[in-house]
């Protein structure tokens, strides 16, 4: 991973376009691509019939690419949880399209601006095999596209843990500061 730092300090200082990254996952080089191989990879477990899940946390999914993939996954039978505090494109609970997608956004007192992307790998969420990032990037055309963003794996189990265990499982389960976006585009408060 240091090595992987190393190419993304001489990318911003415009010394040389990173190569060969082995762990973390810089747009707009390839961070777009790595979140459509983990999409892929769930797609994959669930026309294998194996368990396929996505949770995710951001501020804005505006992204039409990742929105189709999104789109591609419920449609296959991927269940996503998407929990975005603002502007959300994506429309849930469409038959054969999202019906497997749920969105939340959770309004609280503090301002939150983490970005968590997770992948089941085969097992039911929360899971020790699941694939978790941190991210500085919001799933915006801006952010995959034009800016500078970092996706970096957790890898430390602890951590790993915490953030699944946690983080995520409490976005999961919220039912007292949340709102759920329905098909039509309107947000109801749980």
């Amino acid at each position: 991973m240091a090595a992987d730092v190393e190419k993304f300090y001489n990318y911003v200082t415009g010394y040389s376009k990173p190569r060969n990254l082995n762990k973390i996952s810089i747009s707009p080089v390839n961070l777009r691509k790595t979140l459509n191989q983990n999409i892929d990879k769930e797609i994959s477990n669930a026309k294998k019939g194996k368990h396929a899940e996505i949770w995710a946390k951001m501020n804005s999914l505006v992204d039409s690419q990742i929105i189709d993939k999104f789109y591609e996954a419920s449609s296959v039978g991927v269940k996503v949880s998407l929990f975005v505090r603002g502007v959300c494109c994506l429309r849930p609970g469409i038959k054969n399209k999202s019906e497997n997608i749920i969105v939340k956004s959770i309004i609280g007192r503090f301002l939150e601006h983490s970005r968590i992307y997770c992948f089941a790998n085969g097992k039911l969420m929360p899971n020790r095999n699941a694939t978790v990032y941190i991210s500085s990037a919001d799933l915006m055309p801006r952010n995959l596209d034009r800016r500078v963003e970092l996706l970096v794996p957790i890898e430390n189990q602890t951590v790993h843990e915490q953030v699944l265990d946690q983080i995520m499982m409490a976005n999961y389960l919220d039912t007292n500061q949340s709102w759920e976006l329905y098909p039509n585009g309107n947000y109801q408060k749980n």
